[in-house]
């Protein structure tokens, strides 16, 4: 068995038994901004928090859904879909009903996180999600509304991540 499908058998199993829910992580940020951000700027924020706690912790931050290649970079599907009709629109109140997350290791990723992205645009996360060495490039085909983002391609993007922007 190669490493890399050994690697997303473990993701699998640890996403349906570890994590949070899709809404409840969205949610945490969306507080972080104060209610004030729109669906993109959260995908492309829920991913490099996704990214850096599965390379920090080993697991997936986030259970029930999978990153996927979009033409507008990495996404999760099922928040996707339960936020779409917003479109640019600040998704805050579309999150207010969902169970809040409890203080942890996960919280504190989204907090650095958070303290991290605080002055991107969302264009400029954009443009971060859609390095040349990241696991969206290295999965995104045009002719393919979405593809599978394995986490063993998103563990590689964390060690180059931490190697080009500090870290261990």
């Amino acid at each position: 068995m190669s490493q890399a499908l050994a690697i997303e058998q473990k993701s699998a199993a640890r996403r349906a038994a570890s994590g949070y829910a899709n809404v409840e992580v969205a949610k945490y940020i969306v507080q972080q901004h104060g209610g004030d951000i729109t669906h993109l700027h959260l995908q492309k924020t829920l991913y490099i928090a996704y990214m850096l706690y599965l390379g920090e912790y080993g697991t997936p931050l986030v259970r029930g859904d999978s990153y996927q290649a979009w033409r507008l970079g990495p996404v999760l599907p099922g928040l996707y879909h339960l936020l779409s009709h917003l479109y640019q629109q600040p998704v805050g109140v579309a999150l207010d009903a969902y169970q809040d997350m409890k203080k942890g290791r996960a919280t504190e990723t989204l907090d650095l996180v958070g303290y991290l992205l605080k002055n991107l645009t969302t264009g400029q996360l954009v443009s971060v999600t859609h390095a040349e060495w990241g696991a969206w490039h290295k999965n995104y085909d045009e002719r393919a509304r979405a593809t599978p983002i394995p986490d063993a391609d998103i563990l590689e993007e964390y060690q180059e991540f931490t190697k080009r922007y500090g870290g261990e």
